[in-house]
């Protein structure tokens, strides 16, 4: 697979999911950096009038890639396994903001999922508990990118994410530059 520096879109305005403040994970220079570089997968889900990502979502745009992976994702066989890394293009840079459901979550953990990114600011249902889907997303080890810009994105595609995020003293937010390298 073939990656150009001309293809590398900025998705500025974007940071961890860190409502929780770190009460729930690492908040050292030691924190396991591995789900912030690399591969990554990005599903278009922007047709949706679902306010929830659900399960059923997920699982037809996995099945509609499937079948074309090599055509649609060039250079990514039916071979390989599925990059741990998502990211979800839907509608919410532009204000109308999705979240996860609970078997969007257990779906994402099944399939070996470390890393996701929305273009909402958070993956919980405004309406629900403050923090609870953090809370789960954290406990099933996923790292959660939000505030994505993935406007000049086209519909299905891979490409290599770089998010580390950068710890700056003992605070509980840490900033991000994420930029996708794409075919």
């Amino acid at each position: 697979m073939t990656y150009s520096a001309n293809r590398l879109i900025d998705l500025t305005r974007n940071e961890p999911d860190w409502t929780l403040a770190f009460s729930a994970g690492p908040a050292s220079p030691e924190e396991d950096l591995e789900p912030y570089v690399g591969r990554c997968l990005i599903l278009d889900l922007s047709a949706s009038t679902n306010r929830s990502i659900l399960k059923d979502e997920l699982e037809n745009a996995f099945v509609g890639l499937t079948p074309h992976y090599e055509a649609r994702l060039r250079g990514l066989s039916l071979g390989e396994t599925l990059p741990p890394r998502l990211l979800f293009k839907t509608a919410g840079y532009s204000g109308s903001w999705r979240y996860l459901s609970e078997s969007a979550l257990e779906f994402l953990v099944s399939k070996g999922i470390r890393l996701i990114g929305l273009d909402s600011s958070t993956v919980s249902d405004p309406q629900a508990t403050v923090g609870v889907m953090e809370q789960k997303v954290l406990q099933c080890g996923i790292s959660v990118l939000i505030n994505l810009n993935m406007n000049d994105l086209g519909a299905a595609a891979q490409g290599i994410l770089m998010a580390a995020p950068l710890v700056i003293g003992q605070g509980p937010g840490r900033p991000v530059r994420a930029v996708l390298l794409s075919q």
